[in-house]
């Protein structure tokens, strides 16, 4: 059964402001995820082509791949402001995350929002030792853990995405939560 509001953990020390802001946008893009049930998956890029994938059967479609800043390439990327000026000029990156060292990968994701290019950040992980409950410095926009009920199978067949490489524009969104 599909989550109205699927959990999702600050990740540093937002305000509740941006906490719920950030909610109405997250909330949406989280729900076909979810409904999905586990995922199966060979490596981090056959995740981030099937996520993409299950986006697209749900009618979104986000950039994928997203070159940030020089050397800064997200998972995924959405801006809300593209069509619709109620948007608020939101701008959401996700990145997944399969495993890895939370120092190395909390480096990441500072330099993912020291680029000023978003105002939330999304990180979808399979590693419950994930937790990112502590950083060397505050993030700068807003952040948000996702736990993926998905597991690694090296049987998994490779699969396309569909989402739009390097697009920054252009989506097909969600709509908010109002």
């Amino acid at each position: 059964m599909m989550q109205d509001n699927p959990s999702l953990r600050v990740v540093g020390d937002g305000s509740e402001h941006d906490v719920r802001k950030a909610r109405r946008y997250l909330n949406p893009i989280l729900r076909p995820v979810v409904a999905e049930g586990q995922f199966r998956y060979r490596n981090e890029n056959n995740l981030c082509d099937r996520l993409g994938r299950c986006w697209r059967a749900a009618g979104y479609q986000f950039g994928q791949e997203v070159l940030l800043a020089p050397g800064n390439r997200i998972d995924f990327f959405a801006n809300f402001s593209v069509f619709d000026p109620s948007y608020h000029h939101y701008r959401v990156g996700i990145e997944v995350k399969v495993g890895g060292p939370q120092r190395d990968i909390a480096r990441q994701l500072l330099r993912y929002t020291a680029t000023g290019e978003l105002d939330c950040l999304l990180i979808i992980t399979t590693d419950a030792s994930h937790s990112f409950s502590w950083f060397p410095r505050p993030p700068d926009v807003a952040m948000f853990l996702c736990y993926l009920d998905a597991q690694r199978d090296w049987q998994a067949n490779p699969v396309s995405s569909g989402q739009l490489h390097g697009a920054r524009w252009g989506h097909r969104l969600p709509t908010p939560d109002r």
